[in-house]
C-alpha cells in the first residue's frame, strides 16, 4: 500500500542494536474530517523519484514524500502527538534534520 503523507519528519529510534528509522507521516484535516498521522513500521528501503522520496517499510508500504524542506515539519496537532511519543517511549527518539544525506541512512 502506498501513502502520501501532506508532511512528514523521520525519526531514529535508538535501541539496544542498530537504530531504526521511522516515517512520520502527517495528512492534514480540512472541513469534512480532522487531521491525521501514521507511524511507519521501520524503513528498509529509500528511493528517490523525481521530486520525490519513497520510504518502504518493513510492512510492505510505501511513504511517498514530497524532497522538499516546506514539507518537513509538523503542524500544531501532530507536533504534540510526535512529543507525546517522544516522552513515552522507552528508547531515545531523535527527529532528523530536512539536511540529512536520506540515501546514506541505511548503509
Amino acid at each position: 500500500m502506498n501513502y502520501n503523507p501532506d508532511a512528514w519528519q523521520i525519526l531514529k529510534i535508538f535501541t539496544e542494536d542498530e537504530p531504526i528509522y521511522k516515517v512520520f507521516g502527517i495528512w492534514y484535516g480540512g472541513y469534512v474530517k480532522s487531521e491525521s498521522w501514521r507511524l511507519n513500521s521501520g524503513i528498509t528501503a529509500i528511493r528517490e523519484s523525481g521530486k520525490l522520496l519513497e520510504f518502504e517499510g518493513y510492512s510492505g508500504s510505501t511513504y511517498v514524500v514530497p524532497n522538499h524542506e516546506h514539507c518537513y515539519r509538523t503542524t500544531t496537532y501532530s507536533g504534540s502527538v510526535l512529543a507525546n511519543i517522544i516522552a513515552k517511549s522507552s528508547h531515545e527518539i531523535q527527529v532528523l534534520p530536512f539536511d540529512t544525506n536520506w540515501k546514506e541512512l541505511l548503509i
